[in-house]
């Protein structure tokens, strides 16, 4: 619930609690279930959680003195995350008319680039079908091996699992594609959401140039 809230946004431990209690019934279409154990019963229980739980203290902050909860901005949450969206790296500067091939050194190229820029945590998304289009499926394989990359299933769109990674785990979202096609307009978070994190790019003679500035 906290990771859906933009970044900056301040909730009352009213509010808070309100809406955690609705997130909960939501999960279990409006009741719990008997074996469904509540510990966090009160305001609180609920403040005394936030304020010691080392993973919320990565989300944000509880103010005991204005009793409200505060979303860590955007700058301080993401800056060391990142999510690929690996195909749409791979085709860079590629086209399918053309008969061009996804290419694996832009997927290196990119996963380089972000480690010289101390990003701790990186992780790439493709498409299954993309080892049958790359220049070098031998290349995908063992870097998939290696967990470097990860594959969506088969018959599957790594857009899906990238979208709800970012929703859990807000980072910067490497890609060109806008996600207007097939998710902006059918799921209400990506419309809200995705361009907060969107990150656009360019790749021109081996090196990469970003629409945002990472380092802040």
């Amino acid at each position: 619930m906290l990771n859906g809230l933009p970044p900056g946004k301040m909730l009352s431990k009213q509010r808070l609690y309100a809406s955690f209690i609705q997130t909960q019934r939501q999960q279990f279409n409006g009741s719990f279930p008997n074996w469904f154990t509540r510990k966090l019963t009160s305001e609180a229980a609920l403040i005394a959680f936030l304020e010691s739980n080392t993973s919320i203290l990565k989300i944000g902050s509880y103010d005991s003195d204005g009793e409200v909860f505060n979303k860590t901005q955007q700058s301080q949450l993401i800056r060391e995350k990142a999510i690929l969206d690996g195909s749409n790296i791979a085709w860079a500067n590629g086209s399918k008319s053309k008969g061009d091939l996804p290419k694996l050194a832009n997927l290196i190229l990119m996963i380089d680039e972000l480690q010289a820029m101390k990003f701790e945590e990186i992780v790439c998304v493709v498409d299954a079908s993309l080892k049958h289009q790359i220049d070098d499926p031998d290349g995908l394989e063992e870097l998939i091996s290696k967990k470097n990359i990860h594959e969506a299933p088969a018959k599957s769109d790594a857009d899906r699992f990238i979208i709800e990674y970012l929703k859990k785990n807000p980072s910067y979202l490497v890609t060109n594609d806008t996600f207007r096609k097939d998710y902006f307009y059918s799921d209400p978070w990506v419309k809200q959401h995705i361009d907060e994190y969107r990150v656009t790019f360019m790749i021109i003679d081996n090196s990469i140039s970003f629409g945002k500035d990472l380092m802040k």
